[in-house]
């Protein structure tokens, strides 16, 4: 039987679109039509809609988790005052997620108070904090009401199942995947992003693949490689606007140091591929930072072998520092500007582009680097503006 429900995502819009866009024309309607379906959200609330908005309309409040909305134009004074008062109600953990987002992209946990602080000192956007629910049911409802009637109707309930797994106090979750018809055929994501492969479940034990079913563990992920290279576009972009608004570096200079910063993975990577494929997963597990977690593996961090391709290739000694000084921009001699810019932009990469995230920046120093750009995390939200939204997106230029 044809399994439909592993079908790319992208695949199942088109007959979607090619649906609506038949159904308007044939009513004398042109397809932007389907975006007054809903004409109290902005776009019908088909992208881009406010969480907030949206969930103001549904009355009483009190049927669904509590929330609060963060704006990104308060200070960070005020940030952080309204995020105390929301988890002295509601204690931690709690769940941070842009107030206009998509299929999961900037969704984190937060744990910590660190953790709560690195969001709000560098929120690109308006967040909501909201409460971390970890029943074991989840169901999506589409609700329909005409605008002349009190009320509507439930036309649709999906249940929404994460994968999991039996055990048997013998095989591997690795193992039990192969074994499991209902997940077996989406192996290779379940693969990239199953929580310890090489756990043995007890007997009887239901054990959960993943931590999370939304739709960016959903999709199909690229190759690490085509993370990689998107990740390194997205912060070639990031930085060159970080050189527009801080006139610290010159524009092309910047971007073309966003773009080779993670050169040295490449390398790598040929030898990850076969030898260690699960290891950046297993370096977040463990919360090792990744250039020492490499040099205890292979003798050589990516930095390191970043270097050595830079100065194969003679590139500029500025560049090369970037290169091989992008996680400690202050040990950069040749232009310690330059450096942090990257550093900067990598960091806002690692922090947002959630899908494509290989790494996760240490941000203890940011306020120190921020001042050598004659930054404050207050401007976070001006530059953010400045940046295109696909940057931030799970895909850039239709890769």
């Amino acid at each position: 039987m044809f399994r439909w429900h592993y079908t790319k995502s992208n695949y199942m819009y088109i007959g979607i679109h090619l649906m609506s866009t038949a159904l308007a024309l044939s009513k004398g309607l042109t397809p932007f039509h389907i975006i007054l379906t809903n004409p109290n959200f902005p776009l019908g609330g088909l992208s881009a809609a406010s969480k907030t908005e949206v969930l103001d309309h549904f009355k009483p409040t009190d049927q669904y988790l509590p929330q609060v909305l963060v704006s990104k134009d308060l200070s960070l004074e005020k940030r952080r005052q309204t995020a105390e008062e929301f988890i002295r109600a509601v204690p931690l953990p709690v769940v941070a997620k842009p107030d206009r987002g998509v299929v999961g992209i900037g969704v984190r946990r937060i744990d910590t108070l660190e953790e709560l602080n690195e969001i709000l000192e560098i929120m690109p956007c308006d967040y909501m904090l909201q409460e971390f629910c970890d029943y074991p049911l989840e169901y999506g409802i589409f609700y329909c009401r005409y605008p002349d009637r009190e009320k509507g109707r439930v036309v649709s309930l999906t249940r929404k199942l994460i994968p999991s797994v039996m055990g048997d106090g013998q095989k591997t979750v690795r193992e039990l995947i192969e074994l499991t018809p209902e997940i077996k055929y989406n192996k290779p994501n379940l693969l990239a992003h199953a929580k310890t492969l090489d756990h043995v479940p007890a007997a009887g034990q239901r054990y959960q693949v993943i931590d999370q079913a939304s739709g960016i563990l959903g999709n199909r992920q690229r190759s690490r490689r085509g993370n990689l290279f998107q990740h390194a576009l997205g912060t070639a972009m990031v930085a060159h606007e970080l050189a527009v608004f801080t006139e610290r570096s010159a524009p092309d200079i910047a971007y073309t140091g966003g773009l080779l910063h993670d050169i040295g993975k490449i390398p790598l990577d040929q030898y990850m591929t076969s030898a260690a494929p699960y290891f950046y997963r297993c370096g977040q597990e463990k919360g090792i930072e990744l250039c020492k977690l490499e040099k205890e593996r292979f003798g050589v961090s990516h930095t390191e072998a970043g270097r050595v391709l830079a100065e194969k290739w003679a590139l500029p000694e500025n560049l090369n520092h970037v290169i091989s000084c992008h996680h400690e921009p202050e040990e950069s001699q040749a232009d310690p500007e330059l450096a942090t810019l990257v550093y900067v932009a990598d960091l806002l990469m690692s922090r947002f582009q959630v899908a494509h995230e290989i790494e996760l920046l240490g941000a203890e120093q940011l306020k120190m680097r921020l001042e050598r750009l004659g930054l404050t995390p207050q401007q976070f939200p001006v530059l953010i503006d400045r940046i295109p939204r696909t940057v931030f997106e799970t895909s850039l230029m239709g890769i």
